[in-house]
């Protein structure tokens, strides 16, 4: 287990902007992110509509930050350590970074291709939340377990507030 005490937990976002005037900001932040130790970055994909013929796709990863670790040999070695300890870590690495582990793949990107509108643009990035990770330990070692793990934003909680105000006493 001391093999993987190092890893916080992994996020997917999935995100879309109808019109594909990006102006970088997202990508700015998750960079700031990155680089102050709070997340590390594995795996970032987009893809544009630029008509409904024509889609284009950058593989930000590969294209844009060539020095981002490879998500494949990260998700494969803690597949691998699970299915055969440490012997089964360096299996599943070397099987993730030959291209057998692809969490975000042209198939994906198609997909969500196919949902946006023309001009439309859409991301996915996962990364590893490192701010987790000493919790993420102090849970292991305490033989936790986690019953709920989930994201609110403030428009779930803005919604809420909403849903309170229209059903009132029902709740």
């Amino acid at each position: 287990m001391d093999e993987i005490e190092a890893f916080g937990p992994l996020e997917i976002l999935v995100f879309g902007i109808d019109e594909a005037a990006f102006q970088g900001g997202i990508a700015k932040e998750l960079i700031r992110l990155d680089r102050t130790g709070l997340i590390r970055i594995l795996d970032a994909a987009m893809v544009v509509r630029e008509d409904d013929e024509t889609i284009s796709t950058v593989d930000a990863d590969t294209d844009l930050l060539p020095d981002m670790p490879l998500v494949g040999s990260i998700v494969g070695a803690l597949i691998g350590f699970g299915a055969g300890g440490a012997d089964g870590a360096v299996a599943g690495a070397s099987y993730g970074a030959a291209g057998g582990v692809d969490p975000i793949d042209s198939d994906d990107l198609l997909a969500l291709a196919s949902e946006l509108p023309v001009g439309g643009m859409a991301a996915i990035v996962i990364w590893e939340n490192r701010w987790a990770s000493r919790l993420q330990r102090a849970l292991r070692h305490a033989d936790a377990y986690v019953i709920v793990d989930e994201l609110v934003t403030a428009e779930d909680l803005v919604a809420y507030g909403a849903d309170l105000v229209d059903h009132g006493d029902e709740r």
